[in-house]
């Protein structure tokens, strides 16, 4: 039997496995099919996923290379091409959870009004052992587009790929997933481009749970990589500015600067050149943007300085 939803699991940790079927299993609304795409890993999810062959519609596929370790965009993409004829897609994970409620309530958004092309659960995040730690920012009822992409931008709300459901129609015809390198903003740019017609719906009740755990909290500080997130993030806020133009050359400016600020304890003035002129040098002419550049790179080793300060300072407040 085929239902309007597909729900997408790309497949490369095993640990929380189970948890996720856990809480599909635990649905009070079994209307979806769960794909199951194992990204090239010699790990054994086929004997977890057959514990609950009778509990959940399912179809795992292993894959013998692993994409998602150099393009995780294109695992995403052939994660959902194994779906059927499903209307709706929610790309989820293999190691968040959902409420009981959560597709239910899908469902009951429909009915009230299926008109969005994209729909959103607020998220609540969890740790190792699946208890609440901390709840995320809420959306509003709905959310412009702009003030979405303004809102991430500015680090005011979070967002996660596993909270949102979007209509596969509408994201055939506009594309697919944006593709940018280490698939670092392609999520976040692809919901601004989903919900640019109608806006983001958020389902009410029942929440998405994000896991935070010692497998993706770590951060990397080593130069190679935060000199590649800087031009990725480059790459991403020239999206924005072209593709959302009421984003303002100016609001584009301030996000990537911010950026810049943020990584200056790590990378020195020949580091950040590259990204600074991949972003401020980028087409179409961005207002001013030779100045600004100038200007970051005049006084790049004492936005340095600053950023310790300012470090110091709210470290002994």
């Amino acid at each position: 039997m085929s239902f309007p939803l597909a729900i997408v699991v790309p497949a490369y940790k095993l640990r929380f496995f189970s948890r996720v079927l856990d809480s599909l299993a635990a649905q009070t609304d079994k209307r979806f099919t769960l794909y199951v795409g194992i990204d090239g890993v010699d790990a054994d999810f086929e004997s977890v996923a057959s514990r609950y062959a009778g509990s959940i519609p399912m179809v795992v596929r292993r894959f013998d290379d692993n994409m998602g370790g150099s393009d995780l965009v294109g695992q995403w993409h052939r994660c959902i091409e194994m779906i059927g004829e499903e209307e709706w897609i929610w790309l989820f994970s293999d190691d968040d959870m959902l409420e009981s409620g959560c597709v239910e309530a899908f469902y009951s958004q429909l009915d009230r009004d299926s008109s969005f092309d994209l729909y959103h659960y607020d998220v609540d995040i969890i740790d190792s052992d699946g208890r609440v730690v901390k709840s995320a920012s809420r959306f509003p009822a709905v959310m412009d587009a702009l003030d979405f992409l303004k809102r991430k931008n500015s680090a005011s709300i979070d967002s996660f790929v596993v909270e949102y459901i979007f209509r596969r129609d509408t994201f055939e015809r506009l594309g697919r997933f944006v593709q940018f390198d280490m698939a670092w903003g392609s999520d976040i740019a692809t919901w601004a481009k989903l919900g640019r017609e109608k806006g983001i719906a958020t389902i009410q009740g029942p929440h998405v749970l994000w896991r935070s755990s010692d497998a993706n909290i770590t951060p990397n500080t080593e130069r190679p990589g935060l000199i590649r997130k800087l031009s990725i993030y480059a790459d991403y806020m020239t999206w924005c500015r072209v593709n959302f133009p009421a984003y303002g050359d100016w609001m584009a400016s301030y996000h990537m600067f911010r950026m810049i600020f943020h990584y200056t304890p790590y990378l020195r003035k020949r580091e950040v050149e590259g990204a600074i002129a991949r972003f401020y040098g980028a087409k179409p002419e961005l207002r001013y943007g030779r100045l600004q550049k100038w200007l970051i790179m005049s006084v790049y080793p004492l936005l340095r300085l600053v950023h310790t300060l300012v470090h110091l300072k709210s470290g002994n407040a």
